[in-house]
């Protein structure tokens, strides 16, 4: 692998972040059934089956379970995700490989 996809270690990190809503966690999750598009797709093939109700309530259970907050009329469910961060002109070195002077690419 070259050494323009090699990631150090300090380019890694954990970061959290908390999804905070002035709605219930039942309301949010019917947020995220009804237009977050891998949400949906998740619903889609329980749905087929009759067993979407099964899926939202196990969500449900996941998203109270989740919710730090103490008023039931809020939610606030953190998570992690590892940020990978890379500099941006090496990967435009790596873009600019097989292109013509000015940025154009080369026709092979």
């Amino acid at each position: 692998m070259p050494s323009a996809y090699q990631l150090s270690p300090s380019h890694v990190s954990p970061t959290s972040f908390c999804f905070e809503v002035p709605v219930s966690s039942t309301e949010y999750l019917t947020w995220f059934r009804d237009h977050y598009g891998p949400t949906m797709n998740a619903f889609d093939a329980p749905r087929q089956s009759d067993r979407a109700d099964e899926l939202f309530d196990e969500l449900d259970d996941l998203f109270g379970a989740q919710n730090t907050s103490s008023d039931p009329a809020k939610t606030a469910i953190p998570a992690t995700f590892l940020r990978v961060t890379v500099a941006v002109e090496t990967a435009l070195k790596v873009l600019m490989q097989g292109t013509r002077p000015g940025g154009q690419l080369a026709r092979k």
